[in-house]
């Protein structure tokens, strides 16, 4: 039989709630970024950062009431201090620094039409752009880890 004592020194909410923010930013890079709806307007991750906020600021605000140890409260510190980190640098991402970037209208009506260019392959052939006319060409630079 668990005693009550020590369940009620559990405090799960200092570790959930950091991981719940990891989450939410992680996902937006790698899941809604996908979804035009989702990336312009992240308001499903901004709720999971808050979400995640908040429970780190309970965990962390109940680990200082009790007589905790200075491992569990250095810890619970750590984790309210990544939870508010990450979530500042999302917001300023999401708010300020993605607003810099170029429309993708704007990007692709500037660059529609490649100028004139002659290029040496990869076997020593030349390659130029006036060979491709009428055709859609692709070039891709790719700088390798060779």
């Amino acid at each position: 039989m668990i005693n009550s004592t020590a369940k009620s020194d559990r405090n799960s909410n200092v570790w959930l709630g950091p991981v719940i923010v990891l989450l939410a930013a992680f996902s937006y890079f790698t899941i809604f970024v996908k979804v035009p709806a989702l990336r312009d307007g992240p308001w499903l991750n901004l709720a999971l950062l808050i979400f995640g906020l908040v429970l780190s600021c309970r965990g962390t605000r109940q680990t200082f009431t009790r007589e905790s140890g200075i491992l569990k409260k250095m810890g619970a510190a750590l984790g309210f201090l990544f939870s508010f980190g990450l979530t500042g640098l999302f917001s300023s991402y999401i708010f300020f620094m993605s607003y810099g970037l170029p429309e993708t209208t704007e990007v692709t009506n500037e660059l529609s039409k490649a100028p004139g260019f002659s290029l040496v392959r990869h076997d020593g052939a030349n390659f130029t752009q006036s060979d491709y006319l009428g055709s859609k060409l692709v070039l891709v630079f790719y700088r390798g880890h060779w």
